[in-house]
């Protein structure tokens, strides 16, 4: 084969001449590529998920600071804000809120999946806050929910937030 047909065939194929109906069906083509690009960044903008994968990862990034630790603070005041209610029901939902904060915070952490008991027997022996009182504040929730006709005193529910509370601040560095 001699050069100028190695040319041509590579000329053919890089800059080939369209006429006629292959004309028309690259044209159509080029519509349906244009459509669909245009719909894939339209849904790109008008989805989360953007938003989800590159900008909060870039806002983390740039203050220094986890984005949950902002969502877990404002969940705290109100659990904090229902024992000052010093109704029962309040205080006892405010021991099951945080023990379920506690819980989400310590999965998101990657301490393990399941139950806070689970987690609990996976935490690590050099945890900041000892297991056994963590094991001890959630037991409270756990008469709470299985329990009815539980009493829950102030006192001891304020006690099971303060171990909530180390568990969130020192354990997992969140406030």
């Amino acid at each position: 084969m001699n050069p100028e047909k190695i040319e041509e065939i590579i000329q053919f194929l890089l800059y080939p001449k369209m006429s006629g109906w292959l004309l028309v069906i690259k044209w159509v083509f080029l519509g349906f590529s244009l459509f669909f690009f245009g719909y894939i960044l339209w849904g790109l903008f008008k989805t989360s998920w953007l938003k989800k994968m590159f900008l909060l990862d870039l806002i983390e990034f740039l203050t220094f600071r986890p984005i949950e630790r902002g969502k877990i603070e404002g969940e705290w005041k109100k659990i904090k804000k229902r024992l000052e209610s010093n109704l029962e029901a309040e205080i006892k939902l405010a021991v099951i809120e945080a023990d379920g904060l506690v819980e989400e915070a310590l999965k998101s952490a990657g301490y393990g999946d399941g139950s806070l008991e689970e987690i609990l027997n996976k935490l690590p022996l050099d945890f900041p806050v000892a297991v056994e009182k963590i094991r001890q504040a959630h037991k409270i929730r756990e008469n709470i929910v299985h329990d009815p006709s539980y009493k829950l005193e102030l006192n001891v529910a304020k006690e099971a937030l303060k171990i909530f509370e180390k568990v969130l601040r020192e354990g997992l560095d969140l406030f």
